[in-house]
């Protein structure tokens, strides 16, 4: 089973955070759809799919994806963050809907083809993890794809979110989802070194 310690809440005010951080100075910017999600995207997901970007942040995720002809939701539990993705989205900003929620305790009815996570899993605790597994296998489509990065236990810095492999991965989702790939790779970021991550695609059951 997963030691307790790697499962602890990252106490981090979000809110605060972006509303203080400009954007090209948080730790997990990128101006681009990190290449192994691309990749997943085009193998197993349809141009007009619909899709969930959770922890929006920025919006990255968001307007590129709406660029490439997906239709998409972004959601953050910060109002800031939010708001920057929309202004970072400009003229594209009305394609996305945006909203303010938290996974943990959803208000969102739709149903997904697929759903993207590349930073909120990780940040959560015990609890939370319990609720946010049922909540994304809920808004799935029946089939639908969880395309999840997290920090990867090879990640040697000791400070930041919770680390995984892909044991600690099938604990959590195997009752719920089928794991179709897992691979490691990184985090691009502005930090000096990116850090360590673990990309897998897990299939809705």
């Amino acid at each position: 089973m997963t030691d307790e310690k790697e499962v602890r809440k990252v106490n981090l005010d979000w809110e605060e955070h972006y509303k203080v951080t400009p954007m090209t100075k948080l730790h997990w910017y990128s101006e681009d759809i990190d290449p192994e999600v691309l990749l997943a995207i085009n193998k197993f997901c349809a141009p007009d799919s619909e899709v969930l970007d959770l922890g929006t942040g920025p919006g990255t995720m968001a307007i590129e994806l709406t660029k490439l002809g997906f239709n998409v939701t972004a959601t953050d539990i910060s109002p800031s963050a939010i708001a920057m993705a929309k202004e970072r989205a400009g003229e594209i900003a009305s394609k996305i809907r945006f909203v303010i929620d938290d996974i943990r305790e959803t208000k969102l009815t739709s149903l997904y083809d697929i759903i993207h996570d590349r930073g909120c899993f990780h940040v959560l605790s015990k609890e939370g993890i319990e609720k946010y597994v049922d909540n994304v296998k809920s808004l799935l489509k029946e089939t639908g794809i969880l395309l999840l990065k997290t920090f990867s236990k090879q990640e040697t810095k000791q400070d930041g979110p919770n680390k995984y492999d892909q044991y600690t991965i099938k604990e959590y989702f195997s009752d719920s989802f089928k794991i179709m790939q897992c691979e490691e790779t990184i985090y691009p970021s502005t930090l000096e070194t990116d850090p360590k991550a673990l990309f897998c695609v897990l299939k809705r059951l």
